[in-house]
């Protein structure tokens, strides 16, 4: 907790001053509120900080208790943005009695959450739990788990094979942009650049100087990945595309995708 360098003051000898003015202003001692209001401002600057909320988690998949496609991803979504440098795989553990397994995490920011992918699929029926240390995970305001994180479920069948990891071809987005994003972006009259390959890989935001329009492997420091997150923080202007549906997270993670793979 942070105190101001006056908060040493008893608050005891504060509230006497208040009661003081509010007695000399009814006396007519005073005219007006000066010494009242220079009492109040004092008061108010001894409150302590209050600490920002702690990071929250909204939701699992699995649910606790359930079962899981043994060639599933476990997800952890929270109700803030995470900080991806902020990620510490070494306080996350994910076990089924005293044998411990490995697996990647990663952050998905389309669903602001925790992936857990365990490298081969789990054995289908054995109870597994997966714990999260208050330290595996940050925000990007810096806000940390109150307390850790508890899942237990169970290894189903699996579901459909894994997709392939490969980078994400272009072509596939060009589709998508042509269908969502042509009424603004293009050749002039329209207001915004083309969204080709080599004007999003050579460009900068406009509305954020700076920033690139795609940082090849950084998604989160790429200005087109960013307008796709309503609400991401210091990102300026409205979230795209300006008309029409917004895409669907699939589609975001489609361009999350080609970006990770430059």
């Amino acid at each position: 907790m942070q105190y101001q360098a006056d908060r040493k003051k008893d608050p005891s000898a504060v509230r006497a001053t208040l009661f003081d003015d509010r007695a000399a202003v009814k006396s007519g001692r005073r005219k007006g509120f000066p010494g009242l209001a220079a009492s109040l401002l004092l008061f108010l600057a001894c409150a302590p900080d209050r600490d920002p909320p702690a990071l929250a988690l909204l939701e699992t998949v699995p649910a606790a208790g359930a079962a899981s496609p043994a060639n599933a991803p476990i997800r952890l979504r929270f109700n803030g943005w995470l900080d991806p440098e902020g990620v510490a795989a070494g306080a996350i553990d994910l076990h089924s009695g005293d044998l411990s397994f490995g697996f990647t995490a990663g952050y998905d920011p389309v669903d602001r959450a925790l992936v857990i992918i365990p490298p081969v699929d789990l054995r289908v029926g054995l109870a597994y739990r997966l714990e999260v240390m208050p330290e595996a995970v940050r925000g990007l305001d810096g806000r940390r788990l109150a307390e850790p994180i508890t899942l237990d479920f169970v290894a189903g069948p699996p579901t459909n094979p894994r997709p392939p990891a490969d980078p994400v071809p272009f072509a596939r987005l060009q589709g998508l942009f042509a269908r969502a994003c042509d009424r603004c972006h293009g050749a002039e009259p329209l207001a915004w650049p083309p969204l080709t390959e080599q004007a999003l890989l050579m460009g900068e935001s406009l509305r954020d100087p700076g920033r690139r329009l795609v940082a090849p492997g950084r998604p989160l420091e790429s200005q087109l990945v960013l307008k796709l997150l309503p609400g991401y923080p210091g990102v300026h202007g409205a979230p795209m595309p300006l008309e029409g549906p917004p895409l669907t997270a699939d589609q975001v993670r489609t361009i999350i995708g080609w970006v990770e793979g430059l």
